[in-house]
């Protein structure tokens, strides 16, 4: 009875991430599209939105399938490999961590120095977002370059392989300290939005200045959001690596690990409705593109309805002359 349950169990996680499988491809897919194709969302805070949706894109791509492979099979069963399978996936956890972070930096920056932000570059940007790829990824690959337990047994399982110390580092450095630096820098935008709401009624300012201030408060607003699901979403897997790390304990149940792992899965998933929802630039550019999709679609059944016209009065001609 108790392997039923498990089975129906392991089939329903199967199910839950191959539906977000496929939303988190779709959605994060069309996002990057949109925002790398259309020049009137080429700006400074987009391009953080771009890295954040590549690294959700890439836990689509590489976390669901091979997590889902390596549960399923306990493959590879080569330490090595395992090693790197597992650091794969870590290094796009990271990742998408550090591009948060980096979206949280850039919003406190945007929000309390509005003044030094817009004179700031993109190269500057760009740098901050290289700078989260390169943290992430060499985060994620410590226990390759040694960092691991030393200890395989013919299953590929981060619980055995990972050195224990190394799960501690991961949830203080990567999980309390970055998403208290969240928290803290969000307290801070929003007294700023406060003390700029209360400037507002005093100070009749300039209206592009202050439509340009919406537009910026608008964008804390809604990352603030993404952030906030991210801290509830990946809290339990977090959790679960801090007890099994603090506890010096590797047999915490299997199960609770892979929805733990699923709610990250969801997570990545659901970060492309919030843009979609909350970001009008976004939202407008998403209408543009579908419009366009559906001019195009239309275009072609006109052209085949125009083109099989043709050739039925052809046909008729034929048939009247030869009469």
């Amino acid at each position: 009875m108790t392997e039923i349950i498990l089975l129906i169990v392991q089939i329903f996680f199967i199910i839950l991430d191959f539906s977000f499988f496929c939303c988190c491809i779709i959605g994060n897919s069309i996002v990057i599209y949109v925002i790398s194709r259309d020049r009137k969302l080429k700006s400074k805070s987009n391009y953080h939105i771009l890295s954040v949706a590549l690294a959700d894109l890439l836990i689509g791509v590489l976390s669901i399938p091979l997590g889902v492979y390596a549960g399923l099979t306990g493959a590879p069963h080569d330490f090595q490999l395992c090693l790197v399978l597992n650091s794969v996936l870590l290094s796009v956890f990271a990742v998408s961590h550090f591009s948060l972070l980096g979206v949280s930096i850039d919003r406190y920056w945007a929000v309390c120095y509005p003044l030094t932000y817009h004179v700031k570059g993109s190269t500057l940007t760009k740098f901050m977002i290289s700078c989260c790829w390169i943290l992430g990824i060499l985060f994620g690959f410590l226990p390759v370059f040694g960092w691991n337990s030393g200890h395989f047994e013919n299953i590929c399982d981060l619980r055995v392989i990972a050195d224990l110390n190394y799960l501690l580092f991961v949830c203080v450095t990567l999980s309390f300290t970055s998403t208290l630096t969240m928290i803290v820098l969000y307290s801070f935008i929003y007294r700023a939005i406060l003390k700029q709401a209360k400037k507002r009624e005093e100070i009749v300012a300039n209206q592009n200045e202050t439509m340009k201030q919406k537009q910026e408060i608008r964008a804390a607003h809604t990352l603030a959001m993404v952030v906030g699901t991210f801290i509830v979403l990946w809290s339990p897997g977090i959790i679960c690596l801090f007890i099994i790390s603090f506890t010096k304990n590797r047999e915490l149940h299997i199960d609770i690990l892979e929805f733990s792992t699923i709610l990250v899965h969801c997570n990545a998933a659901i970060d492309p409705l919030i843009y979609a929802y909350r970001m009008k630039n976004i939202r407008e550019a998403l209408n543009r593109l579908f419009v366009c999709l559906r001019k195009k679609e239309n275009l072609r059944e006109n052209s085949v309805t125009t083109s099989s016209d043709k050739r039925s009065s052809k046909t008729s001609s034929i048939k009247t002359t030869s009469a």
